[in-house]
């Protein structure tokens, strides 16, 4: 059995939150002409989510958001900003848990560059249990912070204690938007963690986020178990209104 999988950041835009150019809709067209099975989204704001659902058929979602929704109806910038890691499956759901991830930088100095360039903002990590021809299975979706390095590393080493706890219990598909390459040291050693876990990168290399960003290769990343065999992956471009990310895809047998 074949599964499409992918991780997708959607943009925190006006665009999408508005709806403007069909947006939601375009982006379901996108969701279900590459036949995902599995798609782990990112800055999924709730009135792009409302309208995405509209033509989303024969998939359900998944997750909650940053900030409380009740309480960030009654504020007005949370309203339109407060986003979520959906993800987006064709599959029985069994569980699913939506927790926060550390975000609060401990250093004066961090908290200061963190203001400066608005990356302090609550991160936090979607987790759903289904279960696919008697196999267990947890797949966890990711949107961690884009500036403060210590922050990163709280978490990166927090997914590491969840997904330790996971792999006791079934099988992992890790997907999200981790903000940083192969290259830097921080996440070299997160992959050689996981691979002592026997969890496995898909091996996309091509850069994911827009040119005007630094970053050389792929922020966006996809980890499997090994017991997956990865049969293709890759890249797609998606509308520029939609989002500045490629997507990224991922067909694994079970």
């Amino acid at each position: 059995m074949i599964l499409r999988i992918g991780t997708l950041n959607c943009q925190n835009n006006e665009e999408n939150r508005l709806n403007k150019n069909n947006c939601a809709s375009k982006l379901a067209s996108e969701i279900i002409n590459q036949n995902y099975d599995i798609l782990g989204t990112q800055e999924i704001t709730i009135n792009f989510h409302k309208n995405i659902m509209k033509y989303l058929i024969g998939y359900n979602s998944y997750g909650n958001y940053q900030y409380n929704e009740l309480l960030s109806k009654n504020i007005p910038l949370l309203k339109d900003y407060n986003q979520s890691n959906k993800i987006f499956i064709r599959y029985k759901v069994n569980r699913c848990s939506t927790f926060s991830l550390p975000w609060v930088p401990l250093k004066y100095n961090d908290v200061k560059r963190g203001l400066k360039k608005k990356s302090i903002t609550k991160r936090i990590v979607t987790v759903v249990n289904i279960n696919i021809e008697n196999n267990n299975i947890y797949v966890l979706n990711v949107h961690l912070d884009y500036y403060i390095q210590n922050v990163q590393e709280k978490q990166l080493d927090y997914l590491i204690r969840r997904i330790d706890k996971y792999k006791e219990l079934g099988y992992i598909i890790l997907l999200g938007d981790f903000n940083l390459t192969t290259d830097d040291e921080i996440f070299k050693s997160f992959i050689t963690k996981l691979d002592e876990m026997n969890i496995i990168r898909v091996g996309v290399n091509d850069k994911t986020n827009a040119s005007k960003y630094r970053a050389k290769s792929a922020i966006d990343h996809i980890f499997v178990s090994r017991k997956f065999k990865i049969i293709n992956s890759g890249t797609f471009d998606i509308e520029n209104n939609i989002t500045d990310h490629k997507a990224v895809f991922a067909d694994i047998e079970i």
